[in-house]
């Protein structure tokens, strides 16, 4: 996330903060396990452990301040916009975040704006975004801040955990980002870098992976010039340490890179724990329309990743309340498949147009199925999931398709136009495929925090 060069930065990264704060944890010594990882990877390079740690920090420094990413629309060192960037690239690449965080600025473009919203509306900003849990944390986070910290957004790495969904590498970010806070990160990029420079074998998602990752972070983390650092761990794990063709031939350290000297680059960083194979879910789905209007509900289930979204009535319930069957020579359906970190979904819907006797069965039935009728042209401005939106897109009726298409192209597009430039510079800087509703894949990651 590149920043803008801002001198107050500096004077911020050595200036005392009036905030409390817990004091800091020394750094974690690594274990047996972990320091025979290191032992292994020098002697297996020939006695290379990577760069120097303390002359690392600058070095990287100065190749980002040439080299790095310097263009994102976050660079700042307001904290309400920092936050709102690292939660967005969380599993998500950094040049599909850029609509949605302008669309999101442009709603909601401070800290009070976000703590009067109704959950509703941060929804609907997040829509095809994906990993909705976020923005509910996000709006109650906002909540928490008005109601328990005077409104103000807090200024510590300590006080910033305790918001909904912020863990330790999140709340590091931003209090190097804003506040010249010393701490380190851990995410994606910093592990795989971190791991390839040092030749790190401990599987990541150990205890052992973990505390060692930790300690070394600590080390190099320097105590001045934390934002541009911070940056420029990110941006190298980014751009150059890839997870798949990586540009070696290009990077600082390659001489002393203890991964590249094994020729195990694109074994690292290492994982123990074996993927599960996800189980899938069946379902099907009813897409009614009355007129200029569409059939939807609110999931209102406890849990899961679209709850509080609008949803399509199940077919069966549907079915069972009363509504149209949909005539199998209409031809109006189409199979979603969709992937969720937990599971894979296959999904039928079935559209149709419906005239029913009286306004009074529509609304009937839509109170049977706890649904509502949407208009077309609202559709843009309610929390969809991508899935359902692009049903909408593809089944609503010709006389309604035209009108949907230009509201969400114009909802969702709107700010990317302006960011189009940007996009292409930046590049995405964190490969990914599609999971839950956008290009994602662990590029701010959190799996170390």
């Amino acid at each position: 996330m590149p920043r803008a060069s801002n001198p107050s930065l500096k004077k911020l990264a050595s200036a005392p903060t009036n905030s409390p704060e817990a004091p800091p944890k020394p750094p974690e010594k690594p274990s047996p396990m972990a320091q025979a990882s290191v032992a292994e990877s020098a002697k297996a390079s020939g006695g290379a452990l990577g760069p120097d740690e303390k002359t690392f920090a600058a070095r990287l420094v100065h190749w980002q301040k040439s080299k790095g990413r310097h263009d994102f629309p976050w660079s700042t060192p307001d904290p309400y916009k920092v936050w709102i960037s690292e939660i967005m690239l969380q599993q998500t690449q950094a040049a599909t975040v850029l609509p949605y965080f302008q669309r999101f600025m442009d709603a909601l473009p401070d800290l009070k704006s976000l703590m009067n919203a109704p959950e509703d509306d941060v929804l609907a900003l997040w829509s095809g975004l994906g990993y909705y849990s976020r923005a509910r944390n996000i709006w109650k986070s906002g909540q928490l801040i008005k109601s328990q910290m005077g409104g103000a957004f807090p200024a510590s790495a300590a006080q910033i955990t305790e918001l909904p969904g912020v863990g330790r590498s999140t709340a590091n970010a931003i209090a190097a980002f804003c506040f010249g806070e010393a701490t380190p990160i851990m995410d994606g990029n910093a592990q795989r870098g971190f791991c390839r420079l040092w030749g790190i074998s401990t599987p990541v998602d150990s205890s052992a992976g973990k505390n060692e990752l930790w300690g070394l972070a600590e080390r190099l983390m320097p105590e001045t010039d934390t934002a541009a650092y911070t940056q420029a761990v990110m941006d190298f794990g980014a751009t150059l340490c890839k997870p798949k063709n990586p540009d070696c031939p290009l990077c600082p350290f390659q001489a002393e890179c203890a991964a590249k000297a094994r020729g195990v680059v694109n074994q690292l960083p290492a994982k123990g724990k074996a993927k599960k194979a996800k189980p899938s879910r069946q379902e099907r789905w009813l897409c009614l329309f009355w007129g200029d209007k569409a059939l939807l509900k609110k999931n209102e289930a406890e849990s899961g990743v679209w709850r509080g979204l609008l949803i399509f009535p199940g077919f069966e319930a549907a079915r069972l309340a009363g509504a149209p069957e949909p005539a199998a020579h209409d031809g109006r359906s189409m199979v979603i498949e969709h992937e969720f970190s937990h599971y894979s979904l296959q999904a039928s819907v079935d559209a149709m147009d419906w005239s029913p006797a009286s306004a009074d069965e529509a609304l009937e039935l839509a109170e049977a199925l706890e649904a509502r009728w949407e208009p077309v042209e609202n559709l843009a401005r309610l929390p969809l999931p991508s899935p359902v939106t692009k049903a909408l897109q593809k089944l609503a009726p010709r006389a309604l398709a035209e009108t949907l298409a230009r509201d969400l192209s114009e909802a969702g597009e709107s700010s990317a136009g302006s960011q189009a430039k940007k996009k292409k510079a930046i590049g995405s800087g964190r490969a990914g495929k599609q999971k839950d509703g956008a290009a994602k894949k662990p590029g701010r990651n959190n799996a170390a925090e």
